[in-house]
Formats: structure tokens, C-alpha cells, sequence
């Protein structure tokens, strides 16, 4: 396959610093848990003796469920690389022949108590296929307005005739 004329790689610092924080507290919590069932004078009274380990036990058990679905998450974002005639997207080769439409979509978050405060919006580029296949990449980890602009002009050069002179 030729060169990449664009690469583009996932900003995923800060779903790495949420998986290690997780797997952190996760690791700790069951730990300190495990220890204190196994010495049960360290705490003074009954109640704190099964609460604490138990409650300890049930955090650490939420993270790490947290840590994997984050990790999910973060196996899930492929670099995307745009080709003359084809693109890399999601791991996959999309031809530019095959894409209907790309478009960025805007994704507004409006309040619950006044539907005419937006507390956030977000971009996404949404590709849609011939097949009826649609791709969505999100603004939080990729820089879409620059994606769209580039896919737009390699596909209007890969579309025209090569000029003749």
C-alpha cells in the first residue's frame, strides 16, 4: 500500500490516565480489604470490622469493572490514515468511491430544567458509506475539522481527471 498522505492518532492521554487511576484504586481498595478480613483486630469495634472491608471490597470491585470497560474503550480507537484513492478508518480500508457523505455533526447537550441552555456540545464526523454503514469519530480524540477538510480535498484529487498538459 503507498505512504499515508495523512496520519492521524487517537489523543487517548486521558482515558490512560483514567484506566491507571482506576486499576490504582481498584488494586488498593481489595487489597486493604483482603488485609483487613484476614487481621480482624486492627479495627476496634465489630461493626467497623465487617462494614469497612466490606465497603472497601465493593469500591475497588466498581473501579476495576470501570478500568475494564474503560480499557474497552481505549482498544477501540484506531488512527486514521488517509491514502490517494482509500482511507484507514476503524482498522479497515474505506475507498473513497464508497462515501456517500462526510459531514461534522454537531451534538448538543441541553439542560433538563431549560431547553434553551446548551451546557455542552460536541463535534463528530460522521462518514456515511454506500452499504448504509455510518461512522461516527468524536471531537474528544481526534481533530475532525481537520480530518473532514483533508478527507474533502484528497477526495475532490482523487475524483477530478489527472490534468494533461
Amino acid at each position: 500500500m503507498e505512504s499515508a498522505l495523512y496520519f492521524y492518532l487517537p489523543q487517548t492521554h486521558e482515558l490512560q490516565v483514567a484506566l491507571l487511576t482506576l486499576i490504582s484504586i481498584g488494586v488498593l481498595t481489595v487489597g486493604i480489604s483482603i488485609f483487613l478480613l484476614i487481621r480482624p483486630k486492627v479495627l476496634p469495634s465489630q461493626l467497623l470490622r465487617l462494614l469497612l472491608p466490606m465497603t472497601l471490597f465493593f469500591v475497588g470491585i466498581i473501579s476495576l469493572a470501570s478500568a475494564t470497560l474503560n480499557g474497552l474503550a481505549l482498544r477501540s480507537l484506531y488512527p486514521i490514515k488517509l491514502y490517494a484513492q482509500s482511507m484507514l478508518l476503524e482498522g479497515r480500508v474505506v475507498r473513497y468511491s464508497s462515501i456517500r457523505n462526510a459531514y461534522l455533526l454537531n451534538d448538543e447537550q441541553v439542560s433538563p430544567l431549560n431547553p434553551q441552555v446548551v451546557n455542552s456540545h460536541e463535534y463528530f464526523l460522521t462518514i456515511e458509506e454506500n452499504g448504509g454503514k455510518v461512522t461516527r469519530i468524536s471531537e474528544e480524540y481526534y481533530p475532525v475539522q481537520q480530518i473532514l477538510a483533508q478527507l474533502k480535498e484528497v477526495i475532490g484529487k482523487a475524483s477530478s481527471p489527472p490534468s494533461t498538459q
